[in-house]
């Protein structure tokens, strides 16, 4: 490793403490990327809303936040109780994914609730009337 000398210098404006500021060589590291992992459970009866026709909203979500999102099957073995999706990428891409892919589950679910008649009590369409 080289040694590393100190250049000492005054400054001259503003400078009044007198004390001489030392200014050290210092190497350029590359940055470093973070990369985050997160999983969203999903039920599979909704995994196809979120791929998508032939995988063109997964791959829309995946380009558009620069992550990397791949489906995993429910595996005991591995503590998935259910599907999920796992979410890999930089904070905010994956927060993104995240957030998108949270709300196709929700707006799918809100569909669904809206095409499925209101049911009584008593099990009977409240739409027929009783005879």
């Amino acid at each position: 490793m080289e040694n590393q000398q100190a250049q000492t210098h005054k400054h001259e404006d503003g400078d009044r403490s007198g004390r001489p500021q030392h200014q050290y060589q210092t190497t350029h590291r590359p940055r470093r990327d973070v990369s985050v992992k997160t999983i969203v459970p999903v039920s599979k009866e909704y995994v196809g809303a979120v791929i998508g026709k032939s995988g063109a909203m997964i791959n829309q979500i995946k380009t558009d936040t620069e992550t990397r999102i791949s489906y995993m099957d429910q595996d005991f073995a591995r503590g998935h109780q259910s599907p999920i999706f796992q979410i890999t990428g930089s904070p905010k891409g994956v927060a993104r994914a995240e957030k998108w892919v949270r709300r196709i589950l929700q707006s799918t679910w809100q569909a669904e609730q809206e095409d499925s008649p209101a049911t009584e009590a008593d099990g009977q369409d409240p739409t027929q009337e009783s005879a």
